[in-house]
């Protein structure tokens, strides 16, 4: 991807959540989306952590309404999911997993998982993070489920590089967030095992 390409990018999604707003009949309505994807998704996923809900809510309520509606089309279940906290940088420029999509499989929906550490990170123009960086993904996969379904697991991470931009000692850093296939991650999508397998909901136990 050229310099071009990734500022263009990078400012793209910035534009998206610093200036985008939504229509009046999009904001009234995104409660009762919100609410669908909730309910719909707690059958498959694992909702049991302190707070859960109320950080996927945050990450829903950051994107936008129509993006929203695509995961209700394609009957994708949204969670969190803490099994992305066991990656560990090997370098300082190591890529880390931050979300992962599977395809319907097993008469289960399509699930969607994102990096739940369990703290509300907050997030600001420059440096997006938390529930609107995790809603920055959630936009991105709905563009590529608007083209079709994926044939195979994506994985969501991000890329920092720093590149000459206009002359000697004048560098751009650039961050871009991603959807990429298991092939394309290499060794990144290796280190967390775990993750390569959708999660699965904790078994109530059996009554005596």
């Amino acid at each position: 991807m050229s310099i071009g390409s990734k500022i263009s990018s990078t400012l793209r999604d910035a534009f998206s959540y610093a200036v985008y707003q939504e229509s009046s009949a999009d904001r009234t309505r995104k409660p009762v989306i919100v609410d669908a994807i909730i309910e719909k998704s707690a059958p498959f996923l694992d909702t049991s952590a302190a707070g859960y809900e109320d950080r996927l809510r945050k990450v829903l309520n950051e994107t936008r309404t129509k993006q929203l509606d695509v995961l209700l089309e394609k009957n994708v279940a949204v969670g969190l999911d803490t099994r992305f906290n066991a990656q560990r940088r090997e370098a300082a420029n190591d890529r880390l997993l931050e979300g992962a999509y599977y395809p319907a499989a097993d008469g289960k929906p399509a699930i969607l998982t994102l990096w739940d550490s369990g703290i509300d990170a907050k997030a600001n123009f420059i440096t997006p993070s938390g529930a609107t960086q995790a809603a920055n993904f959630v936009e991105k996969l709905a563009h590529i489920l608007k083209a079709g379904e994926p044939a195979e697991t994506l994985y969501a991470s991000r890329l920092t590089t720093i590149d000459a931009a206009g002359g000697i000692g004048m560098v751009a850093v650039v961050t871009t967030t991603e959807w990429e296939t298991k092939a394309q991650l290499k060794e990144t999508a290796g280190k967390t095992a775990a993750v390569t397998q959708p999660p699965a909901k904790p078994q109530a136990p059996k009554p005596n």
